[in-house]
């Protein structure tokens, strides 16, 4: 692990960086170069993360972050903003439940999870764009989660309104998250060529107030009616 912060003119980086490799003999070799920075004064930090394979075989290259919200954030207020162009029910139960995917209730007994695959549409700098936000909390407050379009190219929701498991999955990722040998039949699984890399860019942050909110949400939806003709 590198600390990497530094002063640049006027404004301090404060910046992480770390290698992960993944191999085994005779299988795939799979690195990860991962910074994490922000600066002081920003609402917002971003993970940066290049996926390379160093071996000598084409390999399956799936990923996925992890973005997880609960309480008091996630409440019955709630709604969920995103650059969706498509939304595909998981299984019948969420498919059942389609028409209510960015709505959020109180914790539910018994609650059966939720998910769904969000296929994105990228703004006009080539990011994605979800967030949760609630009005009510704060005077308006709101998570938003920006990733590359051309490498993330879904978000996959995981809903989850259970006494105690209470949370609000957002998750972009590279494919559907299904298991690989499905996802190699019907075609739809990455791979890495030798050599081959793959850089992915995650920014969170905070949107703060009802105009931060506003704002956000028309930006969301002209970028979708502009991409629906």
């Amino acid at each position: 692990m590198q600390d990497l912060s530094r002063w640049e003119d006027d404004r301090y980086i404060l910046e992480i960086k770390g290698i992960v490799e993944e191999s085994t003999l005779f299988g795939d070799k799979l690195r990860l170069i991962r910074s994490i920075s922000t600066e002081i004064g920003r609402r917002s930090l971003t993970i940066h993360d290049t996926v390379e394979n160093y071996g000598f075989r084409i390999s399956p290259f799936n990923i996925l972050y992890h973005i997880n919200i609960g309480f008091p954030l996630l409440d019955e207020s709630s709604e969920l903003v995103l650059t969706s162009l498509k939304t595909e029910p998981y299984d019948e139960v969420s498919k059942n439940n389609l028409k209510d995917w960015n709505r959020f209730s109180l914790p539910v007994k018994d609650f059966k999870e939720q998910n769904f695959l969000h296929t994105m549409i990228g703004d006009d700098e080539g990011y994605t764009c979800a967030a949760l936000v609630n009005r009510k909390l704060a005077g308006g407050l709101g998570l938003v989660i920006r990733s590359s379009i051309k490498s993330l190219p879904f978000i996959s929701e995981w809903k989850q309104m259970g006494e105690g498991d209470y949370v609000l999955g957002i998750e972009p990722c590279n494919t559907k998250i299904e298991n690989r040998a499905l996802l190699r039949k019907h075609g739809r699984l990455p791979m890495l060529e030798p050599g081959d890399k793959r850089e992915m860019i995650v920014e969170i942050g905070v949107l703060e107030g009802e105009k931060e909110i506003e704002d956000f949400s028309k930006k969301v939806k002209d970028t979708v009616s502009s991409n629906r003709g």
